[in-house]
């Protein structure tokens, strides 16, 4: 099992330790622009859960999860499927960047490089994944009114499910430098045990390592670009998760109601 994740100083029980896991967190406690606190216990972001523990089935269990939102694409879910009480819906985030199927990897050798690679990343998914964050975060709305809690996942943790997470914080109104610290909370480097030829590939593509180091880690620089360009290009989270989502303003009013209180 990987290393303990670090604590939020801040809110030390955001972390919730589950065998298998290693970046497991509450999106609780965050005040949103209107002074309301996004609740407790409602909205969980994670890494993949194809190596979750017998043990840990049962904290997951405990976490009343109704909806799990399964972020990656149909040769990851094959290759690596959820344990079964946890196999969710697939809703795949969509980037537009066949990584291994051109040049975009190995002019990249620097940290530099590597933040400027992950941003196009990131500016991939504000413009191709509108309408599937909106999908979750539809799905997210309809679990909390049945009284059920919801996670949301990808391989790392950190990218797809950064971004939706993201999206759903700023739409919730929590400012963008909060919402970019919750980014950056993700162990750095946790992904490289787990997927040591995936690195080897890049590697061999001719990719730095420097610039490995800064595109599986969190650079807050990388999500700052894809937020800035939904405040200037798309008027902000709420336009554009009804406007490229196509997501009902009635369902971003009902994540408010479920996951806002006034403490």
């Amino acid at each position: 099992m990987a290393e303990p994740a670090p604590t939020d100083q801040a809110n030390p029980d955001r972390w919730i330790l589950v065998a298998g896991l290693d970046n497991l967190r509450d999106i609780g406690g965050y005040v949103a622009a209107d002074g309301r606190t996004v609740r407790w216990g409602r909205v969980y972001r994670s890494d993949g859960l194809a190596h979750v523990q017998p043990d840990g089935l049962a904290a997951l269990h405990a976490l009343r999860i109704g909806a799990v939102f399964d972020l990656r694409n149909d040769v990851e879910r094959a290759q690596r499927p959820n344990p079964a009480p946890f196999a969710g819906q697939g809703i795949s985030i969509d980037h537009g960047i066949d990584f291994f199927g051109g040049s975009l990897l190995h002019p990249r050798q620097t940290y530099a490089d590597g933040e400027a690679l992950l941003a196009t990343l990131y500016l991939g998914m504000v413009e191709l994944a509108g309408p599937a964050t909106a999908e979750v975060l539809v799905g997210t709305a309809r679990s909390l009114t049945n009284g059920g809690s919801a996670l949301v996942h990808c391989v790392a943790g950190k990218d797809r499910t950064g971004f939706v997470t993201a999206i759903l914080l700023r739409a919730l109104g929590v400012d963008r430098d909060t919402v970019l610290d919750d980014y950056e909370l993700t162990p750095p480097g946790h992904l490289l045990p787990r997927d040591v030829p995936f690195v080897a590939d890049l590697l061999n593509l001719g990719m730095g390592s420097d610039a490995i180091e800064a595109f599986l880690g969190t650079p807050r620089a990388s999500l700052a670009a894809a937020l800035d360009h939904i405040d200037d290009v798309h008027g902000g989270a709420d336009r554009y998760l009804t406007g490229v989502g196509g997501m009902p303003v009635a369902e971003i009013d009902a994540l408010r109601q479920h996951l806002l209180e006034t403490i």
